[in-house]
């Protein structure tokens, strides 16, 4: 009482400054409540625990026309040749390809030529060749395939391993390639040197290795426009940085399997599997957005229905060819059903069904076979059909389906931030590679150093060694791979990788010795015999 008496009836000097602070704190708190209590109740407001990605909003596109939010600027030759759709159906997209990884389980080369190169695979102490899948193999037997059935489509991926294919192809061979790009059948996703990881690589090496790609598909593969879909399908997670620069590219959409598992079941929920990422509020008007598609099965065709010729439930396989019919129709039928289901979660006329998995298509030809089969006995059994709801099944690749979505006459939901970090279950994050392995991590950085000088240096002294440049760019390519720069391969690709390191390393630093000798004396006509050595220490040049 006497407090009360002294602070408000009889106040002092010092006590009138407390009586305005409690004044001033009095007020600050009721426009606190007040603000507090009016954002509680609004209704158009998002439950945080109901909706596990509030942070991203669900917005209409309602000033944009379906035509502009995917469709590019300049038009790819591979729109052109897209099969013919149908419009009172559901067109089913079947997208075959072969999911390559350079460098995983395996070395590179050991993957291309089918060489295990593990330590217990010797004989003699050399590697040998035994029951591993070669891409060598599934790239010639693919080529083949197509060439026996027009309807046919096929997608193929990093460059890296299609540069080491082409080189040993002849010019008559290549124009069939060529022939088969220019028609559509061969789809190029992609286009990169590899599936470059989107959380831990550069940004100037992805870049890099995204020019180095697309200098392979323009210079040998002669296709009219670059690659138009981002097919980054195993990646850990995707950052809305490295999208802002492949819709730079010029890329009109990206393709991928991995999503965090309680954000994939709310969008499941919401039939928003597909929408426009806003990657870049600062980028001009036509590079702000990516259109984004997420595949159901990450790149496996739905579960139980493999068409390998070599697994249970396949249909059709060497030993009952007469059968085919009988088999054919059982499996439709079961494909139907999940064909149904999958579009009640994608909520289109469009969906797309992934046939292919890890190092398949090394028996291309019967892959195809059954695939030809089950389309023709789902279109027969929907041509007799009473449903109101029908499919139309058809071979198509990622960009044929992309300009099939651009198509439909709908908006789309806009979605913001990363894809960062992964989950695929409970208490199950991938985050372990932003740092495991940090010693492949420094060496890659260090390396990218060395590998921008050299470009710098061969511009100023006007000497540029292509061959020298190429091996360095090859390397730094292969180290972006999602298995690579992060670390999440064995010690038999990490030891490989290692090794190819060390090697361009050495050739550059003569490199910069030739390079730096031609600056400073450009009369001299021999080479020095000082070496230039690379301090580990500073990361500098000095003599010695």
């Amino acid at each position: 009482m006497h407090t009360f008496y002294r602070l408000f009836v009889r106040s002092t000097r010092s006590t009138k400054y407390r009586k305005q602070l409690i004044i001033l704190i009095t007020v600050v708190s009721c426009l606190g409540f007040f603000l507090y209590i009016r954002e509680e109740y609004n209704p158009r407001k998002e439950n945080n625990e109901e909706n596990i990605i509030s942070r991203n909003k669900v917005v209409l596109l309602e000033d944009k026309q379906p035509d502009d939010i995917i469709s590019s600027k300049s038009e790819n030759c591979a729109y052109k040749n897209c099969p013919k759709l149908r419009e009172d159906v559901i067109n089913v997209h079947i997208i075959c390809h072969t999911h390559l990884d350079p460098g995983w389980l395996n070395s590179v080369d050991g993957y291309f030529f089918g060489i295990d190169h593990g330590p217990n695979n010797q004989k003699g102490g050399q590697t040998y060749r035994h029951n591993m899948p070669s891409v060598l193999t599934i790239f010639n037997n693919v080529v083949s395939a197509l060439l026996e059935n027009a309807q046919r489509r096929f997608v193929m991926v990093e460059m890296s391993f299609i540069w080491r294919w082409w080189k040993r192809l002849d010019e008559d061979y290549k124009k069939i390639i060529r022939k088969l790009l220019k028609d559509g059948r061969i789809d190029i996703a992609g286009g990169s040197w590899v599936s470059n990881d989107e959380a831990v690589s550069h940004y100037s090496a992805m870049i890099d290795q995204c020019t180095f790609g697309f200098r392979f598909v323009k210079d040998e593969l002669r296709t009219c426009s670059q690659p138009a879909v981002a097919w980054q399908l195993d990646l850990f997670g995707h950052g809305r940085e490295i999208n802002s620069l492949f819709s730079q590219m010029g890329y009109d959409g990206i393709l991928f399997g991995r999503l965090d598992y309680q954000e994939k079941e709310q969008r499941t929920a919401e039939k928003t599997l597909q929408m426009i990422w806003k990657i870049n509020e600062n980028a001009p008007k036509s590079e702000r957005w990516l259109f984004t598609g997420i595949l159901p099965n990450l790149y496996h065709p739905p579960e139980t229905l493999a068409l390998k010729s070599d697994i249970a439930g396949s249909l059709l396989r060497s030993s009952d060819v007469d059968t085919i019919p009988e088999s054919a129709s059982a499996y439709s039928k079961r494909l139907l059903a999940e064909l149904k289901t999958q579009q009640e979660k994608y909520n289109s006329s469009n969906i797309a069904v992934i046939y292919g998995g890890d190092f398949e298509y090394e028996d291309a030809t019967q892959y195809f076979q059954n695939i030809d089969a089950m389309i023709d006995t789902i279109n027969n059994i929907q041509n007799t059909t009473t449903d109101k709801k029908k499919f139309y099944v058809h071979y198509s690749t990622p960009t044929c389906f992309l300009h099939a979505l651009s198509q439909e006459k709908r908006s789309w939901p806009v979605r913001e931030g990363d894809f960062l970090s992964y989950a695929h279950r409970a208490h199950a994050f991938w985050t372990g590679f932003y740092t495991s392995r940090p010693g492949i991590k420094y060496y890659e950085r260090s390396l990218g150093a060395l590998y921008q000088s050299l470009r710098q240096l061969s511009i100023f002294a006007n000497q540029v060694d292509f061959n020298g440049l190429f091996q360095l760019a090859e390397i730094m390519g292969l180290l972006q791979h999602h298995d690579t720069i992060t670390g999440t391969s064995p010690m038999i690709h990490i030891a490989d990788a290692l090794q190819r390191m060390s090697r361009a390393e050495k050739n550059g630093q003569a490199l910069a010795l030739s390079l730096y000798q031609h600056i400073l004396t450009p009369s001299m006509t021999t080479n020095w015999s000082t070496p230039l050595i690379f301090c580990q220490l500073n990361e500098s040049y000095y003599f010695c």
